[in-house]
């Protein structure tokens, strides 16, 4: 019997009959990669995707995979970048980005079309390494970048690493320190030009224990630097800005002198009374128990009171930018600086003494003592519950919401009578004289002077005889100034300088000729004055008197700048 088939039974048989083919062609294609990859590894390609090329040189682009008898025509999508001849060779012509096209006609007419992107580069004249630095800390992230000449060049430069395990710098010269040790990292253009850095990677704290290391660090890249040591030593921070450089300084026993700018400096201890500013814009976060600040007459800073319980005597000679006090502590605030102080006081129980005129903030409540001359203190507060308790024969202007009124001060209590007794004053350290220079040791321990002439560039190193004479003149040694008034005529040499001395017995005025030496043929009429320190020098067109203040100052008058004088001290 048949089976009578209707046309829409045919259709439907037909479109899974095709389907089944389709889903064999994928298995066949899936499980058998092989005829795929062959297809694919005869396919014609080009032998550079991308390309840097300078301009005026050439570069031959090659077909892989050529299929014989094809038709090969080269393009280029800019000629005024760069050309391109019928066998594929570029020429750069100028500085750009240009499309290399090659279409491959084969024997059956497929058509294949491969691209190389080619980049134009100018040759650099001058090639150098922008970022230089020193030493960096462990895991500190840095760009080395570059500096190239004319300023028009966009020539490719190649980072390479003596110690990847130290630092592997990518394509752009930006790598991570990835281990202590020292590294040298080198920059080459296309063009030859070439410079190298070799690097440092110290600890991830910067520690340092003495002014050696300090100084080695100050300035060197190193992003973090801290001063850490319990010797009873004193710290002398050269000026300079070094603002991606953080400080911190953990030293109970350590006297500080800052002349640098720092991104921001952390005191977390050093010996009370002995952090001496001389910077202008440092950030010094307070996280010592108790520390005394003297602000040089040139210097301005801004505090930040970090650390619960602090007693923080300030004196202000110079500018503070803000006092923000962030916990619980105690402040004493004088100095001869004019200008008002701003501070912000953002928790409780704080106490103020002040014998400068403050500009005040309060966000919480605390206690204000005003001696004389803080009586110009004015107090902005957020509301009357946080108005200052204030103390002194005073009375202060205090604006609330824009309202102001007149406080009048708790009159202060004689001494003796359960007044407010603040802690401790500072022991300022005044600032130097015109003239004055003072050293890092004791005077006997300086082993050389270097003076420079500036304006003419002349220069003269003080040896260890001359200056061990000078010494004793200073300090009054007997036998030095009786050996001195006893000379009248005798020739001495100092290294190798030979000095003539002349003149009357039991004198304390001599002739001093120079014999030899950059100064030769000068002559100087020399008084040591034992009840004064001091030695006077007369030349032929100036007097130069030399004094001893103490054991680690002199001064020099008349004072010079050092644009003019320069005096460089080396120590035993």
């Amino acid at each position: 019997m048949k089976i009578k088939r209707s046309k829409g039974m045919k259709a439907l048989l037909s479109m899974l009959l095709i389907a089944a083919m389709l889903v064999l062609t994928v298995m066949i294609a899936v499980n058998n990669p092989a005829a795929s990859i062959a297809e694919a590894a005869t396919k014609p390609t080009i032998s550079k995707k991308t390309r840097n090329i300078l301009i005026g040189k050439k570069y031959n682009l090659n077909i892989n995979n050529k299929i014989a008898k094809s038709t090969y025509k080269w393009t280029s999508s800019d000629n005024k970048i760069a050309t391109v001849d019928n066998k594929g060779i570029v020429t750069a012509k100028s500085k750009g980005v240009v499309d290399i096209t090659c279409t491959i006609t084969t024997p059956d007419k497929t058509i294949h079309k491969v691209t190389s992107k080619v980049t134009v580069r100018e040759p650099a004249l001058y090639f150098a390494i922008k970022n230089e630095v020193s030493a960096l800390n462990l895991g500190q992230e840095y760009d080395l970048n570059r500096r190239l000449a004319p300023s028009s060049s966009n020539d490719k430069t190649t980072w390479t690493t003596s110690d990847a395990s130290i630092a592997n710098p990518d394509s752009l010269g930006r790598f991570t320190a990835l281990k202590e040790g020292t590294v040298t990292i080198t920059g080459t253009t296309m063009s030859g030009k070439s410079d190298s850095v070799t690097i440092k990677v110290i600890d991830k704290e910067g520690i340092v224990t003495n002014q050696e290391e300090l100084d080695a660090l100050v300035g060197s890249g190193a992003e973090l630097i801290t001063i850490k040591t319990d010797d009873e030593v004193e710290f002398d921070i050269k000026g300079g800005k070094y603002l991606g450089q953080t400080l911190k300084v953990d030293a109970p026993n350590a006297d500080i002198k800052n002349s640098g700018v720092f991104k921001v400096i952390e005191i977390i201890d050093v010996k009370a009374d002995t952090w001496y500013e001389r910077a202008i814009g440092n950030l010094l976060k307070i996280l010592d128990k108790d520390i005394g600040i003297v602000i040089a007459s040139y210097a301005s800073v801004s505090i930040e009171v970090n650390e619960e319980n602090a007693v923080l005597r300030i004196e202000n000679n110079g500018k503070i930018e803000e006092i923000v006090i962030n916990k619980e502590s105690e402040l004493d605030i004088t100095g001869d600086s004019k200008e008002d102080v701003p501070v912000v006081v953002n928790v409780p129980n704080i106490r103020i003494k002040t014998s400068v005129p403050l500009n005040l903030v309060s966000n919480a409540r605390f206690e204000l003592e005003v001696l004389p001359g803080g009586e110009n203190t004015t107090i902005t507060a957020a509301n009357k519950d946080v108005v200052p308790t204030i103390i002194g024969n005073v009375n202060i202007k205090v604006v609330i919401n824009d309202e102001e009124e007149t406080v009048p001060g708790i009159p202060t209590p004689p001494t003796g009578d359960g007044g407010y007794i603040p802690g401790p004053r500072p022991t300022p350290i005044p600032d130097p004289k015109p003239g004055e220079y003072r050293l890092n040791k004791d005077l006997n321990q300086v082993a050389s002077v270097k003076v420079e002439f500036v304006p003419f560039g002349l220069n003269y190193t003080v040896e260890a005889d001359m200056l061990n004479t000078l010494i004793g003149f200073l300090n009054d040694t007997q036998a030095t100034v009786n050996q001195w008034k006893a000379t009248t005529d005798t020739t001495k040499t100092y290294g190798s300088v030979q000095v003539q001395v002349t003149g009357s017995a039991d004198s304390l005025t001599k002739q001093l000729d120079f014999l030899t030496g950059d100064i030769m043929g000068r002559s100087f009429d020399v008084t040591v004055d034992p009840s004064d320190n001091s030695v006077t020098i007369v030349g032929a067109s100036l007097t130069f008197k030399v004094k001893k203040l103490s054991e680690r100052s002199i001064l020099i008058t008349p004072a010079l700048s050092e644009d003019v004088l320069k005096f460089t001290f080396t120590y035993k």
